[in-house]
């Protein structure tokens, strides 16, 4: 999909992901995984990581981290309807 991209005239600088719900040691996985995949893509930016495991993030190679909760606490959403 990168090269397709590129060969559309796009930049790609990066790849972004979120964990998969479960434990800390599978959001370590797939971040180590999308780093992986970014480094053989060439690509320098690793938007991975939220606040419930961006430390893992951080240790796997991010370069961006999503801190919403952690910088401004749980929301509370209204029903639907």
């Amino acid at each position: 999909m990168v090269e397709s991209l590129r060969g559309l005239g796009l930049v790609v600088d990066g790849l972004m992901g979120v964990a998969a719900f479960g434990p800390a040691q599978q959001s370590r996985s797939g971040f180590d995984r999308l780093v992986s995949l970014a480094d053989d893509l060439g690509l320098a930016e690793r938007s991975i990581g939220m606040s419930s495991d961006f430390e893992q993030a951080v240790e796997a190679g991010a370069t961006m981290v999503r801190l919403g909760t952690v910088l401004f606490g749980s929301r509370t959403v209204a029903p639907a309807g």
